[in-house]
């Protein structure tokens, strides 16, 4: 299990703007990481605990490395606790379409403090989509373009910075949108759009 701290700005692009952005600045980069594709599962209680918390539980499955990431507020960003899972596991989940968390944590491992949630609370999957992710090191900065598909049909774009400083990574992403001729639309989080955006 592993801890860190989620610091990163996002906007939401429109169609042309994204391939604009794609072209100039990732399409003939060395440093660009090819793309990859992410499918994220969402779980929640029963009574929407997680969400009302401003809180979210996660299972990422991507072309490399699969995940359980659990998402809770801090100092305005949000600290994520990160549990690889194997192949195996992904599919008992899903089988399942629920989660204990008391399966995939050790002795040692400590969740973060949330009212109504401990280790054998059953979150039940509610929501599902399919990000198309590239990203670039830039400095301290990593620049990220998505385009995500939501249950719905619905597609939309966004810009994303995620930083290890959140006064450094404002001012680049600000400058970034500035240099770029990029409308400010800030974006809601994606399981919040997910949300909007269900069968």
């Amino acid at each position: 299990m592993s801890q860190n701290f989620e610091i990163e700005f996002k906007n939401i692009l429109s169609a042309t703007k994204y391939h604009e952005i794609y072209k100039k600045e990732f399409q003939n980069f060395p440093q660009t990481k090819h793309m990859t594709t992410q499918t994220n599962h969402y779980f929640d209680t029963i009574n929407s605990a997680l969400r009302n918390q401003d809180s979210a539980l996660r299972v990422r499955v991507t072309d490399s490395y699969n995940e359980l990431t659990f998402k809770v507020p801090h100092n305005n960003f949000l600290m994520e606790t990160n549990i690889p899972l194997t192949d195996e596991q992904v599919a008992e989940i899903m089988q399942a379409k629920k989660i204990v968390l008391s399966s995939y944590l050790t002795a040692d491992d400590q969740l973060p403090d949330l009212e109504g949630i401990d280790q054998e609370t059953i979150f039940y999957l509610f929501n599902s989509f399919e990000t198309k992710r590239f990203e670039k090191q830039v400095g301290e900065h990593l620049i990220v373009l998505d385009q995500t598909t939501f249950q719905n049909g619905t597609v939309d774009y966004e810009l994303e910075v995620e930083s290890t400083d959140a006064t450094l990574g404002k001012e680049f992403f600000d400058h970034y949108l500035e240099k770029h001729g990029i409308p400010v639309h800030s974006a809601s989080p994606k399981i919040a759009r997910a949300v909007e955006n269900q069968r």
